[in-house]
């Protein structure tokens, strides 16, 4: 398989509908070998600014003689800015292996009706990615929020809220304090 081979199917599946919870991406991590089980993870939840805190807790991190992963979204230009360790992007080989990895199994959940979702499977990419590359301390963004989100299938050491507001208040809550108590958990 080549690299654009790879990423055009994780960014397939985009197609599928979020479904909050991590159950999913917890059988993903399962299949993986449980590559959370030794991870130290740091999570940052938020409405905004997410993205900038976790980057500056990196950076600290990284400062203080730590070897470090970080995962962000969105990404910019390449699928590979989403996973850094030590501010190194993931390879194109890596993306490939994993997918290669994952693809029959992920391929089977759709055909069998539980489809994981772009955000799910690149998230248990990036702590695969992290345990692979047997990193610190792994610092990652959280997308939807708390509780819901694919990246609370870690046990975090840490974990930091940034400001928060009214959004997918359909999943999350219909309040500022709802949305502010979900994505905390």
């Amino acid at each position: 398989m080549h690299y654009h081979e790879a990423a055009n199917f994780l960014f397939d599946l985009r197609r599928f509908s979020v479904k909050p919870g991590t159950e999913r991406v917890a059988a993903l991590l399962d299949r993986l070998g449980n590559p959370e089980a030794d991870l130290a993870c740091v999570q940052v939840a938020g409405s905004n600014g997410k993205g900038s805190t976790a980057r500056l807790v990196e950076s600290v991190l990284r400062e203080a003689g730590l070897s470090v992963g970080l995962y962000t979204s969105p990404h910019l230009s390449s699928l590979s800015e989403r996973v850094r360790v030590d501010g190194r992007p993931m390879t194109d080989a890596a993306i490939v292996d994993f997918v290669d990895e994952v693809k029959p199994w992920l391929v089977d959940r759709a055909a069998a009706g539980e489809p994981l979702t772009f955000f799910e499977v690149v998230t248990a990419m990036a702590i695969h990615d992290f345990a692979r590359r047997d990193v610190d301390v792994a610092v990652l963004e959280v997308g939807l929020g708390g509780e819901y989100d694919a990246t609370s299938a870690v046990d975090p050491v840490a974990t930091a809220v940034t400001n928060v507001s009214l959004e997918h208040t359909a999943v999350l809550g219909d309040t500022i304090a709802e949305i502010a108590r979900t994505k905390a958990r």
